[in-house]
């Protein structure tokens, strides 16, 4: 399974009293032309697609052209899109039905009830475990191990299994982000990597914009794909798209980051 991860747009940022509509518009066209040349089976966006989690019309209506753009550039692929701490969870729910003739999906909040339904199917190349931003409160004991057993269940066919979050993950380099102690970061509680379990050939993460691979080379934060903060064009700071491929389930995935020329650096 080939894909290119992504998150962290922040879509309607208002840096300064500057618009980056324009950053925006570039940022997205270089996706675009990516995914034309690598024709990927699915496109991840890790969350926070939005700044705010009330964006205008104005900018709501930018995100359902830019996935339109990026659906035309390979229309066999499967796009999964959760929402991050940003992102307003019902929000990204209410055109669910309409994206999916798209083969977009929505995914903004878990069902507890079924979680299957969390579990996207990427047509004869693997699956994608959704797992939008949701307060720990909410999880409760046993989530991870649940989540992890029903993918199982699932994947009779032994293909690659992509766990997609948007979550702070402990130990990570935090640079740029406010933190109040090592335990919350940027709004979010931490969690412990070990915790959302091994099934998975690669955890696609959002939330922290550094870019960053670790777990031996299985999860990565693809960053920020443009920076949103002055802390964000220090030294160390890559932006850009992340493309992986996984040759089969329990293969080591091969990574490789697309790097994002910023209209405005």
């Amino acid at each position: 399974m080939k894909l290119i991860h992504t998150s962290d747009w922040h879509l309607g940022q208002n840096f300064f009293e500057y618009d980056r509509k324009k950053d925006h518009d570039s940022m997205i066209n270089q996706l675009a032309e990516l995914i034309c040349n690598e024709e990927p089976d699915a496109l991840i966006i890790a969350g926070d697609v939005y700044d705010i989690q009330a964006p205008n019309t104005r900018v709501q209506k930018e995100f359902a052209e830019y996935i339109v753009k990026l659906h035309d550039a390979c229309p066999s692929m499967t796009i999964v899109c959760i929402s991050g701490n940003h992102d307003n969870a019902s929000r990204h729910e209410i055109h669910q039905t309409p994206w999916e003739a798209l083969n977009v999906h929505m995914i903004g909040k878990i069902d507890f009830e079924n979680l299957e339904n969390n579990i996207i199917p990427v047509k004869g190349k693997g699956w994608v475990v959704a797992v939008p931003y949701t307060n720990d409160r909410f999880l409760g004991d046993g989530f991870y191990t649940s989540l992890e057993q029903k993918a199982k269940e699932i994947n009779g066919e032994e293909l690659p299994i992509v766990y997609a979050g948007h979550a702070a993950i402990t130990g990570r380099d935090f640079s740029g982000h406010q933190t109040q102690n090592d335990r919350f970061i940027g709004g979010i509680d931490c969690t412990g990597i070990e915790e959302i379990g091994e099934t998975y050939d690669y955890i696609a993460l959002g939330h922290i914009h550094k870019a960053q691979t670790f777990d031996k080379g299985r999860a990565r934060y693809c960053g920020s794909p443009i920076p949103v903060s002055f802390d964000e064009v220090k030294s160390g700071y890559e932006h850009g798209f992340t493309v992986v491929e996984i040759e089969s389930h329990g293969s080591a995935p091969r990574i490789e980051n697309h790097e994002v020329e910023c209209l405005h650096p």
